[in-house]
C-alpha cells in the first residue's frame, strides 16, 4: 500500500492544530484509521517530520532460490494444479510448509500467471479461423425453423478439471 500523501498528512495536522477535535472525529472526517492519526502525531511530536518513513530493509521472501526451482518444476509437471495442490506438492517435496498466498506470491515472483483460457490455443490460428468462416457460411442459409437442438448440458467443455 502506498504511503498518505504530505499535503494529505499536512491537512490532518493543521486540522488537529487549528480546532478542538479529538484524534477519533479527526480519523472519521479524513477516512483513515485512528492509529494513522496516532502515528502521525507521534512522530510529528518525536522526529519533528510528518513525512512517510522510508522502508530501509525488504522482507525476505519465504522461499529460497532452491525452493523456489522446485516450485517451477513441480508447476511444469502439474500444469493444472490448484494452489493448494502446489502448496501440498512442494510440502511433500521440499518439507516447507507455506500457504495459499505465500505460493500466488512465489509464482508472480516467478512471473508464472495461473489463469486460465477456457477455449482451445489453436482457436486464434489461421486454419481454424477459415473453418469457422466456412461454418458460417454454410449456416448462414439455414433456416431456424429447420434446425435442431441438441441439450449438451451434461458435456463440459470449458478446458478445465
Amino acid at each position: 500500500m502506498k504511503p498518505y500523501a504530505i499535503e494529505f498528512r499536512q491537512k490532518i495536522i493543521d486540522v488537529y492544530e487549528s480546532e478542538p477535535i479529538s484524534q477519533r472525529n479527526l480519523a472519521e472526517r479524513f477516512c483513515v484509521a485512528k492509529s494513522f492519526v496516532q502515528k502521525l502525531l507521534k512522530q510529528r511530536r518525536e522526529t519533528g517530520s510528518i513525512a512517510p518513513k522510508i522502508r530501509t530493509k525488504q522482507t525476505p521472501t519465504k522461499l529460497n532460490e532452491e525452493q523456489l526451482a522446485v516450485l517451477a518444476r513441480i508447476l511444469e509437471e502439474h500444469n493444472d494444479a490448484t494452489l493448494d495442490e502446489l502448496r501440498q506438492l512442494l510440502l511433500d517435496e521440499t518439507g516447507v510448509s507455506v500457504s495459499r498466498s505465500t505460493i500466488d506470491r512465489m509464482l508472480k515472483k516467478l512471473a508464472i500467471t495461473l489463469k486460465k483460457t477456457l477455449h482451445a490455443d489453436e482457436k486464434e490460428s489461421e486454419a481454424v479461423q477459415e473453418k469457422r468462416f466456412q461454418f458460417w457460411q454454410l449456416v448462414q442459409g439455414i433456416l431456424a425453423q429447420d434446425m435442431i437442438s441438441i441439450d449438451e448440458s451434461g458435456i463440459n467443455l470449458a478446458l478445465t478439471r
